[in-house]
């Protein structure tokens, strides 16, 4: 279990992030999970497989919304910080699934990365795994235009070193949007 202070910076992080999509027509870059607890190492550790693939947005099927908007959260909350500087390089990478007024937002939103989570996760050359499940949360029924998809996501941090942060579940609710090269996700909303 983790102290009330990571859980009241998440608070405060997903608090502000939801009031600024319920203000602002700009995307947000996806919150950092809160920090997590640090886990000792032993010699005895066995290392840490290596990262899971990341999606290809260009092998996506465009024409399944599930398929986009599960391949879209993907790639934005596996990070590895041996290779991105924050949540903002993953967030970039799944651009190309979309749409042209999300990814603007997303483009200037910027991204902040809490320092202290970074710089734990860096020390322990840490990457993320996600698990998704469909939720059973109800959700608008899907039109020729638009159709939502609603998730349970757990986000889990490793590091290299054998280390394993606190595993951080979300719910996230994904609206997307049909346009000429198929569906595109148009907002994520989390808590």
């Amino acid at each position: 279990m983790t102290s009330s202070r990571p859980h009241l910076a998440l608070i405060a992080v997903t608090g502000t992030l939801a009031l600024a999509a319920c203000t602002s027509s700009t995307a947000t870059i996806p919150a950092a999970p809160a920090p997590s607890s640090t886990a000792a190492t032993s010699a005895t550790t066995p290392q840490a497989p290596p990262p899971v693939p990341r999606p290809d947005p260009a092998t996506v099927n465009r024409t399944d919304p599930t398929a986009v908007s599960q391949a879209a959260l993907e790639l934005m909350y596996l990070v590895d910080t041996t290779s991105d500087t924050g949540w903002a390089d993953a967030a970039h990478r799944a651009l190309p699934l979309l749409s042209s007024r999300y990814a603007q937002g997303v483009r200037a939103g910027g991204g902040r990365t809490p320092a202290g989570t970074w710089q734990e996760w860096t020390q322990h050359r840490a990457y993320t795994t996600v698990e998704l499940k469909p939720s059973a949360e109800t959700h608008p029924i899907d039109t020729t235009t638009q159709a939502h998809r609603p998730w349970l996501l757990t986000i889990t941090p490793t590091g290299r070193d054998g280390w394993r942060g606190e595993p951080e579940q979300r719910a996230a609710f994904v609206t997307l949007t049909h346009a000429d090269n198929g569906w595109a996700v148009d907002h994520i909303t989390t808590q």
